[in-house]
């Protein structure tokens, strides 16, 4: 995982914005893909407060395909996953999750 870039919508929304990296391990060849991830709301603030680079999650969402053209003029499409939940599988990750559900942070 990349480290998460947050924003907020006009209305407050918070938004974060990642990049997964998933090994494709086939054969003789290491390479990676990267997924596009948009997270909204707590889920956002959550990946925000837990996730950094590096850290293994698990996302769990919807495919979403959308274009736009781009300042040069051209279509660009994107294809990124909206995340409906992320869960933190590396063990620093996890603990302080805990630790901030026992504080009262999540």
């Amino acid at each position: 995982m990349h480290n998460p870039r947050i924003t907020y919508t006009q209305s407050g929304i918070a938004r974060a914005s990642f990049l997964l990296s998933v090994p494709r391990n086939r054969g003789q060849t290491d390479e990676t893909d990267y997924i596009a991830i948009i997270a909204w709301g707590q889920t956002a603030i959550d990946v925000r407060d837990y996730a950094q680079q590096g850290a293994m999650v698990g996302v769990a969402g919807v495919l979403q395909t959308r274009n736009y053209v781009a300042q040069d003029g051209k279509k660009r499409y994107v294809t990124e996953v909206i995340a409906g939940s992320v869960d933190y599988l590396d063990r620093a990750s996890e603990k302080q999750v805990q630790e901030g559900s026992e504080n009262g942070c999540k």
